[in-house]
């Protein structure tokens, strides 16, 4: 019994300088991966395109006819260019961005009938030449992702066009740049962030509201000619944005 005990514990003594020194080898992890930090802060230039929907009210306030009003329809697509600068706060950012729009100028007959009081002639409208320009204030939402709402101050050229039915002869064709309001809002991905650029993929919604303007006929004076139009404007968009953080990353 004696001898096995012996043999017990210089086994022991033997193996503690073994052990010891396993228990101060330091244990080596796999490196985790930084995750990126994306910076939305800087100035952007975009594209962006897609659905655009107008509508054109028009009332005959002095026509004696039955019907004076009626209502000019349009759906089509668009192209737009946008130029922006931001900053970023915590999770909030704020800036201003202003856009302009390529309507397609197409004068649409108003409904019902030919758009007109008098239907032996067409009356036309359109809305074209479109622009915006206001702040937009977001939200960062899991580091490469905002949601933001905007507004400001919108422009664009109303167009009424009226021609003989029978014989296409024009008897007026008038135009004004008129000014309203914008609200919208949307949702932007950075999806490619190196250096002090980034890419940006976003949507958007906008309602433009031109409010309503008074077409006097060619004599200038009001008349049986004479129109009002309201103008609204929705679009939908599909953005692209370049940005640069010119304050480092």
């Amino acid at each position: 019994m004696r001898k096995l005990l012996l043999a017990a514990a210089t086994t022991v003594l033997l193996a503690a300088p073994a052990i010891a020194a396993d228990m101060a080898r330091p244990v080596m992890k796999a490196p985790i991966a930084p995750v990126p930090v994306y910076n939305w802060s800087g100035f952007y230039i975009g594209v962006d395109g897609g659905w655009a929907g107008s509508r054109q009210d028009v009332n005959w306030p002095f026509s004696t006819l039955p019907v004076t009003s009626f209502t000019h329809d349009k759906d089509s697509g668009f192209l737009s260019a946008h130029v922006g600068v931001q900053w970023q706060f915590g999770n909030f950012v704020l800036g201003v961005e202003g856009s302009g729009v390529f309507l397609s100028s197409d004068l649409e007959i108003g409904s019902p009938q030919s758009g007109c009081p008098d239907t032996a002639f067409t009356c036309q409208a359109s809305v074209d030449q479109l622009w915006t320009v206001g702040p937009r204030a977001g939200v960062v939402v899991a580091n490469n992702w905002l949601v933001y709402g905007t507004g400001g101050f919108a422009s664009g050229r109303v167009r009424s066009r009226s021609f003989t039915t029978a014989t296409g002869v024009v008897f007026d064709d008038l135009s004004h740049r008129d000014s309203g309001w914008f609200i919208g809002g949307g949702l932007e991905y950075m999806f490619a962030n190196w250096g002090n650029h980034a890419w940006i993929f976003g949507a958007e919604y906008r309602h433009v509201d031109l409010g309503t303007h008074r077409f006097l006929s060619v004599s200038g004076v009001p008349d049986t000619n004479t129109r009002d139009i309201d103008t609204t404007v929705d679009l939908v968009a599909a953005r692209l944005s370049l940005k640069w953080n010119w304050m480092g990353r």
